[in-house]
């Protein structure tokens, strides 16, 4: 049987979209990342930093997952 490969598709990203570090009321870092409304290029800048969202919250489920077993 032939091995089935999946792999990402991933876009060289949007130069619009930065990150800056903030802190919060208990002093601890986080990383932001800031997208400009009045960009040309908003809704796949708004895209993007809306998958990074998305896989970063799976990698924790998926950690919490593994811990739990």
């Amino acid at each position: 049987m032939a091995k089935l490969r999946i792999a990402k598709i991933r876009d060289s990203g949007s130069s619009e979209v930065t990150t800056r570090t903030v802190r919060d009321s208990s002093g601890k870092a986080h990383r932001v990342r800031v997208i400009d409304v009045n960009s040309k290029t908003f809704s796949s800048d708004l895209l993007s930093v809306f998958k990074s969202n998305v896989s970063r919250e799976r990698r924790k489920e998926k950690q919490l997952a593994i811990a739990a077993e």
